[in-house]
């Protein structure tokens, strides 16, 4: 099951569960994604990793109880795809994109404003061209340049950054 499929059913047990007979089981379960569902929303990965060890240590203290039903599995489900968000958060990392990238960005518009203020409009639109194709909007006013992500990895809500160039 690939990584996506394991959040998707994640998410299909959570909402199945929350409309169960809340067992104990079933309550503990859920409140472990609550908290690395919280975790996540807030860019700790430390956090994250303790809610799995918790809904780990929650799953084999109930490994004696003889349940006759699915919730061992829902259980297990659940810490799996936890597992996979983590690998998730691990490529891509939590940090917001626009500060891993924003001295980079700021630099190439420079160059452009410079290429510009020179009347060398052509490579002016080469550097904003390129940027756009990295998924890096430029807006131009007279108070200065500033850009915005359009298409980065992570929440799908774009980030802006300002860069600390003057137009003439």
């Amino acid at each position: 099951m690939n990584d996506r499929a394991a959040v998707k059913r994640c998410c299909w047990l959570a909402s199945h569960m929350s409309r169960s007979a809340g067992s104990p089981l079933l309550a503990a379960v859920r409140a472990h994604e609550e908290a690395f569902a919280a975790a996540r929303r807030a860019n700790d990965p430390q956090a994250m990793v303790g809610a799995v060890l918790a809904l780990d240590d929650e799953l084999w203290s109930w490994t004696a109880d003889t349940l006759q039903s699915d919730e061992m599995d829902r259980g297990r489900a659940s810490l799996r795809a936890m597992v996979a968000e983590l690998g998730r958060v691990a490529e891509l990392g939590t940090r917001d994109p626009a500060t891993v990238v924003g001295p980079f960005v700021d630099l190439a518009i420079t160059v452009r404003d410079a290429a510009r203020r020179d009347r060398r409009f052509a490579d002016a639109d080469a550097v904003r061209d390129r940027l756009l194709a990295l998924g890096v909007e430029v807006h131009d006013a007279p108070e200065g340049s500033t850009w915005e992500l359009t298409a980065a990895p992570g929440p799908a809500e774009a980030r802006e950054g300002t860069a600390n160039v003057q137009k003439p």
